[in-house]
């Protein structure tokens, strides 16, 4: 007798019920892109990858790997294009390559305000302007007309509406970007510098929480004339104190009643350190662009080369960075799902022209 396929008995299949906290766990750990790809799996993926406890979920969890999976740089050239590139790939491999990138008013010249939750806060004139020395010679609107909200990993962005704070007549207008943790807002607490002669600096804070000024006591930063420049590593605020030879770094480790600074390195310049002096009218050795591995190692924009620095030997590499020219600024983002269109803006409008 000669048994048949359809003779042979099947063995029953066993449908596995994977808990919903399992999946959320692993889902958390992937990359917006293949999350953006999985909502298409089902309606249910599609619920709960839109939610808005997952995104947090996914926020929390991106942002708080310290590998650095879901980290990217974003990179602007001294023409005011963008492009971006792997966070982790520009402090692990020896060559990183810089990507094209779509972003909104492309037409415009472009800068940003900062980054926050893996949203980048933009600005774009509507005029084109000259650049010297790699910098604009026009001025900035002080109307808030002009400002969006974007996030790049999902490519959606919200155009701001006027306030009437910034219709002011001033030479000089800030604007910043941070998130509030006590009301869910994007508003946070802005940190700045400024001089009025050499060596005597001011570092003022904003909490656009509570509305209050505050002065920041600084650490004693002992002899010798120097730059200074304000940047975050970690969590934590830093000031860069650039000297001639050198460049000190400060972190404030306490931002309750009394505050608390430790020096945490100083950077020696490297020996061919003017061969990057791109810009022979400016007297900063080190942008304040900071980020720290796992391991130790610093990330930093010097001059438009991005180099590492290893505080264990007191060394310096260069991170080699492909398909881009001269970068003019740089800062990292968090890939993320918050929709910025889900913003509700709490500022104050004004419909004057």
């Amino acid at each position: 007798m000669v048994k048949t396929r359809d003779s042979k008995r099947r063995k029953p299949v066993t449908h596995v019920q994977v808990p919903e906290e399992i999946i959320v766990e692993i889902l958390s750990k992937l990359p917006v892109k293949v999350l953006l790809e999985f909502k298409r799996v089902s309606k249910s993926w599609f619920a709960l990858i839109s939610s808005l406890e997952f995104i947090k979920t996914h926020l929390n969890s991106s942002a708080n790997n310290k590998e650095y999976y879901n980290h990217r740089v974003i990179l602007k050239d001294m023409k005011g294009k963008l492009k971006d590139c792997s966070l982790r790939s520009l402090l692990y491999n020896p060559i990183t390559k810089a990507s094209e990138i779509d972003y909104p008013m492309k037409e415009f010249d472009i800068m940003w305000f900062g980054t926050a939750n893996g949203l980048i806060c933009l600005a774009y004139m509507e005029k084109p302007y000259d650049y010297e020395y790699g910098f604009p010679k026009k001025t900035w609107p002080s109307s808030g007309k002009n400002i969006c909200i974007w996030n790049p990993s999902i490519r959606k962005w919200k155009k701001l509406p006027r306030f009437s704070a910034m219709r002011m007549s001033c030479l000089f207008c800030r604007y910043g970007f941070g998130y509030d943790e006590l009301h869910d807002d994007y508003k946070g607490k802005l940190y700045w510098s400024s001089s009025l002669s050499d060596n005597a600096y001011n570092i003022d804070s904003f909490d656009l929480a509570n509305e209050t000024w505050n002065k920041v006591e600084q650490p004693d930063y002992g002899e010798g004339k120097f730059n200074l420049m304000l940047g975050v590593l970690g969590s934590d605020l830093v000031i860069l104190c650039n000297y001639e030879t050198h460049s000190d770094v400060w972190a404030m480790n306490d931002y309750g009643v009394e505050t608390f600074w430790k020096k945490m390195f100083t950077i020696n310049c490297p020996p061919d350190h003017r061969n990057y002096n791109f810009n022979k009218h400016s007297p900063v050795s080190f942008f304040p662009f900071f980020c720290q591995s796992y391991s130790g190692k610093v990330l930093q924009l010097y001059r438009s080369i991005f180099k590492i620095y290893n505080p264990d030997d007191d060394s310096i590499r260069q991170a080699k960075l492909t398909n881009r020219k001269y970068c003019l600024e740089a800062e990292i983002f968090v890939e993320s799902l918050v929709n910025p269109l889900s913003i509700a803006y709490q500022g104050h409008d004004n419909n004057e022209d």
